[in-house]
């Protein structure tokens, strides 16, 4: 009679646990977004992009400028990881 409650109680254990990792959310997605596109840099009036450097210098009114690499260069366009 105790190796049966004993397994009943392991069992259920592991069907929680099993439930409870179930539950948890997936890793946020990481993707590439064009660097105008992104919503923080929305508000930049000029975008200069050095090639050689693969970066990209933004521009805001008031506010120093604001220097951001690259993730990913193509077609000469600037493309940066966000997560979503």
């Amino acid at each position: 009679m105790f190796k049966s409650k004993l397994k009943k109680v392991v069992g259920m254990g592991i069907i929680t646990t099993g439930l409870f990792i179930s539950a948890l959310p997936a890793s946020a997605i990481t993707e590439y977004v064009w660097i105008r596109d992104v919503p923080e840099y929305q508000d930049a009036y000029d975008f200069v992009f050095d090639a050689n450097k693969k970066e990209v210098t933004l521009y805001f009114k008031g506010k120093v400028p604001k220097i951001v690499k690259c993730d990913k260069v193509q077609n000469g366009m600037c493309y940066v990881k966000v997560e979503r």
